[in-house]
């Protein structure tokens, strides 16, 4: 358990998927490193996962829109009829949060 400050801009990213075949973190590593599935917290000693359909991302939302679409593309498998079916994409730079792992 752990309160903290986002700090620089990041962007989360929560997604829901039908026929899912896909994890977020096939998806963070499809990202090439931009898309990621961990908070670091207290100068980077403590690892904490976010919930399982939920990323970050530093940049803007919209950057974050594409990075996420662009890895989900990348990581399913290419017989899957996984598809997006929502995305809520927020910046909440600099706010205060609670995370639990």
């Amino acid at each position: 358990m752990a309160n903290f400050s986002w700090g620089s801009p990041k962007t989360l990213i929560t997604y829901d998927l039908s026929n899912n075949q896909v994890s977020a973190a096939d998806i963070a590593d499809a990202s090439n490193g931009v898309l990621h599935i961990y908070v670091y917290i207290n100068n980077d000693s403590h690892r904490y996962s976010l919930p399982n359909t939920t990323l970050w991302y530093a940049g803007s939302r919209e950057q974050a829109k594409s990075a996420f679409i662009a890895a989900f593309n990348k990581a399913k498998p290419a017989y899957s009829s996984c598809v997006i079916n929502r995305l809520l994409i927020t910046e909440v730079s600099g706010q205060l949060a609670y995370i639990e792992d």
